[in-house]
């Protein structure tokens, strides 16, 4: 939503209620979706199939953040250092 808040508010300091972006702005609402949406999808899309061509692509979603914040933290730090995170080690302790 920050990209419609700078197009809505034309400032980075301002924040629009974004309860009511479909009812305040019914003419740009659709056009922003349909766009947003279509380039998420291009980026999604980009992403996998550098996985599927064989780079090493970690994927982090914000629900498994939220849903297990450690055990998600230790899979990208094993992603990013190759290796598990040592237990007992500060980072671990830093983790949990």
């Amino acid at each position: 939503m920050s990209g419609f808040n700078l197009t809505g508010s034309i400032s980075q300091n301002l924040t629009l209620d974004s309860s009511n972006f479909n009812k305040d702005f019914p003419e740009e609402w659709p056009a922003y979706v349909e766009r947003n949406t279509y380039e998420y999808k291009r980026f999604a899309e980009y992403w996998i199939s550098k996985r599927t061509a064989g780079y090493d692509v970690f994927f982090l979603r914000f629900e498994d953040l939220i849903g297990d914040m450690a055990g998600t933290l230790r899979q990208v730090f094993h992603f990013v250092l190759g290796q598990p995170v040592p237990e007992g080690s500060l980072m671990s302790e830093r983790i949990s």
